[in-house]
């Protein structure tokens, strides 16, 4: 009976993401994960024999979550207004659009396009920015 290893999670689990097997000590996921909400889980794994005494050991298990692209970027306002002087220079700043997006690293990057309504070419976006500057007068 000595040999016989039981396995539980002690900490670090109040939500019942995980299960453990009790016998192997396999640990699986019992829920769906949201990284924006939880990143990162600190569980505390302890093992036990059916010794008399009963022997203990503990471990540490970290996981952190990797981020998926599911959030979509959204602007700070759905309207943006402003007014351009007739005769404001080629380049002069029109807007300023600003996006967020909850996801983190390379899926939080927004690119900014003009989709419809610049045909005539008079306004440029920065990609990157999101800065509408004066193309053409």
């Amino acid at each position: 009976t000595n040999a016989l290893l039981t396995y539980h999670i002690s900490k670090g689990n109040a939500d019942l993401q995980f299960g453990i097997d009790q016998t192997t000590g396999v640990i699986t996921t019992a829920k769906f994960f949201d990284r924006e909400l939880t990143g990162r889980y600190e569980l505390t794994i302890e093992g036990e024999d059916g010794g008399v005494p009963t022997g203990r050991s503990s471990a540490q298990l970290n996981i952190s979550l990797s981020d998926i692209n599911d959030h979509a970027p959204e602007f700070l306002s759905k309207t943006y207004t402003t007014s351009v002087p007739e005769d404001a220079s080629v380049g002069s700043v029109v807007a300023f659009l600003v996006a967020t997006d909850a996801d983190i690293g390379t899926n939080s990057e927004i690119q900014y396009y003009i989709t419809v309504g610049n045909e005539a070419g008079l306004f440029a976006l920065n990609s990157s920015t999101g800065t509408v500057t004066l193309n053409a007068s």
